[in-house]
Parts: C-alpha cells; sequence; structure tokens
C-alpha cells in the first residue's frame, strides 16, 4: 500500500498543494480582502504569472545554460525544455543517486523495475517508499508510479535511473 500513496497524490502533499496554492496568492490577498477585490487581485495574479512565464521562455532561447554531468540524456533535456523546465529536470538527475533498484519482471513485452527512496517526514520521519517502473524495450514507453511526468511533464529520477540502467541515454519520444 506504501507504494500506491505518491500515485494518487502525484507525489505531492496536501500540505504542498496548499503551500503551492499560498504561494500564487502571496502578495496580493489577504484576510480582510473583499470577494470584489480578490476577483481583480487574482486577474493580476494571473497577469504577473503570465508575464514570469513569458520572460522564463525567453531566457531560455537567449541564455545558454550548462549540464551539470556528461549524460547524454542531460545534453538531449537541456535541448528540449524551458530553462525552468531544465533545472528542474537536473534535480531530479541528481536525485536519483543512491537510489536502490530492483529488477522485479523481464519479459519480452515489459521490464519492471522497484525503485526503493527514502522519504523525509516531519521532523525525524523517515519512510522507504517503493515507485513501479515499467519500461517498454520496443516502444521506448515508460511510466513510474509517482506520475510526475503525469503531473509536472519531468522525467523523474525513478524513470531515469531505469533509462540508464538499460544503457536508453536519450529521453524517449513518448
Amino acid at each position: 500500500m506504501e507504494s500506491r500513496i505518491p500515485l494518487i497524490l502525484g507525489g505531492m502533499s496536501t500540505t504542498q498543494r496548499s503551500e503551492s496554492i499560498n504561494a500564487f496568492f502571496d502578495g496580493y490577498v489577504n484576510s480582510k480582502t473583499t470577494l470584489k477585490q480578490f476577483v481583480e487581485q487574482y486577474n493580476n495574479a494571473l497577469r504577473d504569472k503570465v508575464e514570469k512565464e513569458s520572460l522564463a521562455d525567453y531566457n531560455s532561447l537567449h541564455k545558454q545554460l550548462e549540464c551539470e554531468t556528461s549524460l547524454d540524456m542531460e545534453k538531449h533535456i537541456l535541448n528540449l525544455y524551458t530553462e525552468s523546465k531544465f533545472k528542474e529536470f537536473q534535480v531530479e538527475l541528481f536525485g536519483m543517486m543512491y537510489r536502490g533498484i530492483i529488477l522485479v519482471e523481464n519479459n519480452t513485452e515489459f521490464i519492471m523495475f522497484n525503485v526503493e527512496e527514502d522519504i523525509v517526514f516531519g521532523r525525524k520521519g523517515m519512510k522507504k517508499i517503493v515507485f513501479t517502473v515499467f519500461f517498454d524495450e520496443v516502444t521506448c514507453l515508460v511510466k513510474c508510479s509517482c506520475c510526475s511526468y503525469e503531473f509536472r511533464e519531468i522525467l523523474c529520477r525513478h524513470a531515469t535511473i531505469m533509462l540508464i540502467r538499460n544503457r536508453q541515454y536519450l529521453v524517449p519520444a513518448q
């Protein structure tokens, strides 16, 4: 059951989702904001977010980022993603270190791995979560139970480590 928690919540806790919403409205609304002011400030927040994204897109096209590793996959991602998405991938890339990977099944249709990750929660808590990664060698389709790609459009550390282990050094087209 442990491995299903990230699948259901997409790897994001309710606290993280709440913090994300709070960060979006930070500086725009407070406890004394009226409904009319809220609607106006919501529009301002959306406009500012679009402007920040446009600036990030511009910087992605005009600013050369550097790879932190010698992996062809990182170079490939550099040419595919915007600056912010590339940096998110780099976090995942470094996060794949020290992960335990266990072959569960290898048949003619797919390969299935379990990837163990120690997740820190609370002040003193540590919990081992097992993510399941499926890889179809014929179609190069890769899916992970953390659903990072589905929710954040970033290849997760679990899928990345599995691809590298199987000598797939470029990101599959899917």
